[in-house]
């Protein structure tokens, strides 16, 4: 539980100072792991750190962080790991 929350707050600093593709990789890494919903909440963040990116009227990283989250956890039951 330590670990989750320690990753956690890395993840929060990596959407704040690290670029992009950093962020992307860990969140996948992290939501593989753990059934990852404060993700969203990361998104938000996000979004509000950034403002509305580009000028899109839409939340984009919320949504993608949505939309990945669903994809992961729609995928994990076939992953070998979980089967085991």
């Amino acid at each position: 539980m330590i670990l989750r929350i320690f990753l956690f707050f890395v993840l929060l600093g990596l959407c704040a100072y690290a670029p992009l593709w950093v962020y992307v990789v860990g969140m996948f890494c992290y939501a593989v792991r753990y059934t990852a919903y404060e993700l969203v909440v990361l998104a938000v963040f996000l979004d509000a750190f950034y403002g509305m990116n580009g000028g899109f009227l839409i939340p984009v990283y919320t949504l993608g962080v949505i939309i990945g989250l669903l994809v992961v956890e729609s995928v994990k039951p076939h992953i070998s790991v979980y089967n085991q």
